[in-house]
C-alpha cells in the first residue's frame, strides 16, 4: 500500500516531468516556426507550420493539467506568446 508521502513524491515528479514536457514542446513548436518562416517550398512550410500549430494546442491543452512554478509559468508564457506571434506570421488564426 502507498503511503500519502509516497504519493505526494509522485504527483510532484509527475508535475516536473509534465513541466519540462511543456518547456520541451514550445521550444520544439519555435524551432518549427523558424525553419517554417525561413522555408522557400509551399508544401514544407505548410508541414512545418502545422507541426508547431499542433505543439501549441497541445501546450494549451495539457497546461491546464501541469501544476507550474512561478518561473516555468513565466518562461512558458514568454515562450507561447512567441510561438503564437509566429505562427500568426506564418497564418495561422486564433
Amino acid at each position: 500500500m502507498f503511503s500519502a508521502k509516497h504519493l505526494s513524491t509522485v504527483r510532484n515528479q509527475t508535475h516536473r516531468v509534465g513541466a519540462d514536457f511543456l518547456r520541451i514542446d514550445s521550444e520544439v513548436g519555435l524551432t518549427f516556426c523558424r525553419m517554417s518562416l525561413s522555408e522557400t517550398d509551399r508544401e514544407g512550410r505548410r508541414r512545418m507550420t502545422r507541426i508547431a500549430r499542433r505543439a501549441y494546442d497541445s501546450i494549451m491543452l495539457l497546461s491546464l493539467q501541469i501544476e507550474l512554478t512561478d518561473s516555468e509559468a513565466i518562461e512558458l508564457d514568454r515562450n507561447l506568446s512567441r510561438l503564437k506571434g509566429q505562427l500568426q506570421d506564418l497564418g495561422e488564426a486564433f
